[in-house]
């Protein structure tokens, strides 16, 4: 298979690729089939590529830490409440937030993923996708990430346990 592709396929950025036999793609893409420019030079669908994964491992992180922390109810409250109150001290609402926003990106991105595998011709529209999940991303996640941080108790550092 992977012979398969690199005889018939060029890659223009992590998921993009154009098919040599398709005369329209060689016409409107010539620059990318000279020898010299075939490799991917780091534009802006690879960021959004790295971005999407790590996001991806982020959530797939704090799924196993939700999956860790509930499983203590099982073992007691005392156990659970000892952890639990952790969150709600100020280094821990700034990864909240972090969390929301690699949750949104994820989404934003996956958006923009779905108009590329669906819609033939947003290849061509790919800077202006990737512009557009910029913007949705950020006009999503900073009133989230005001709202969330704005009720914090900044003075309260201590990690000790409530009584």
């Amino acid at each position: 298979m992977t012979d398969f592709l690199k005889e018939n396929y060029v890659a223009i950025g992590l998921g993009e690729c154009y098919n040599l036999h398709n005369r329209e793609d060689f016409k409107e893409n010539k620059k990318t089939f000279k020898g010299e420019d075939k490799m991917y030079r780091g534009q802006s669908g690879m960021w959004l590529w790295i971005l999407h994964r790590l996001t991806g491992v982020g959530i797939l992180g704090f799924l196993f830490l939700h999956i860790a922390d509930t499983y203590l109810i099982g073992l007691g409250s005392k156990y659970y409440n000892e952890l639990v109150f952790l969150y709600h001290l100020p280094p821990f609402r700034v990864i909240e937030v972090l969390l929301v926003g690699a949750v949104l990106f994820h989404a934003c991105n996956g958006l923009r993923i779905i108009l590329l595998d669906f819609w033939e011709s947003a290849i061509k529209y790919q800077r202006q996708l990737y512009y557009a999940t910029l913007i949705l991303f950020v006009i999503t996640w900073l009133p989230a990430a005001f709202m969330m941080l704005k009720v914090v108790n900044w003075s309260n550092w201590s990690i000790e346990a409530p009584a």
